[in-house]
């Protein structure tokens, strides 16, 4: 009850007064975290969503939590979804979002599956790091879309559970598409003959993977794209 109403008073006054925010809710979203600082939902309670800027409500974090255990047991892909009030100022909100991503050590061991969610409350801030084994599913310009089409929008609106929920729905959408979507082509074409073949070549293909494919869990991700709320910003 207590956090749903916190997560009313930053709503309203997050969309009619920043200052205002900034005035009141210092004591809630004044503090910079440091990595070490923020839970691991993993090893909390087996879940994918640490609302430490607590501006997700209690149904919205269920939601979340079995969508991504839905994409994770289908094809291995991990999504954390991290919000913070405000990202260590010694870092910038990439770096720091790069940072919590390789020491939480997102995605399976050998295929750097992983996706980082973050929103940095106070800095107005998204960030969406993707670790290589699903940047060429998710490349930025992918990334960069779902952030200015599915999540800015309701966060200027002070809509954060739609947004996150958007977002994570579209980052699933996808995945799931590109897991899939060739191989189903190409059965339809060619047949059976035709699939067996493409798994043989395949199997030849997997063995000629870059070395970054194998890097340990706890690799460099891929990309960072984010966008400030109420500006725009340029994306990568």
């Amino acid at each position: 009850m207590v956090k749903k109403l916190i997560r009313q008073i930053k709503k309203t006054l997050w969309v009619t007064s920043p200052l205002c925010l900034g005035i009141l809710l210092t004591p809630l979203a004044s503090h910079a975290l440091s990595i070490q600082e923020i839970p691991n939902p993993q090893q909390v309670n087996g879940g994918w969503v640490t609302d430490m800027a607590e501006i997700l409500s209690d149904d919205t974090e269920t939601q979340l939590n079995q969508l991504i255990s839905g994409v994770e047991a289908k094809n291995g892909t991990e999504i954390a979804v991290v919000t913070v009030p405000e990202t260590d100022l010694s870092e910038s909100p990439k770096a720091f979002t790069t940072a919590l991503f390789n020491h939480w050590g997102i995605g399976k061991q050998g295929q750097n599956n992983g996706i980082l969610f973050l929103v940095s409350q106070s800095e107005h801030r998204v960030e969406i790091e993707t670790g290589y084994g699903v940047a060429k599913i998710l490349p930025d310009a992918e990334v960069a879309k779902i952030i200015d089409t599915q999540i800015i929008p309701q966060f200027k609106q002070g809509n954060f559970d739609a947004g996150t929920l958007a977002g994570t729905q579209s980052l699933i959408a996808v995945l799931q598409g590109g897991d899939t979507g060739i191989f189903w082509v190409i059965y339809t074409i060619v047949g059976g003959f035709g699939l067996a073949l493409v798994m043989v070549i395949g199997k030849y293909l997997r063995r000629l993977r870059p070395v970054a494919t194998q890097l340990p869990k706890r690799s460099l991700s891929q990309s960072s794209t984010y966008q400030k709320f109420g500006s725009k910003a340029p994306s990568f």
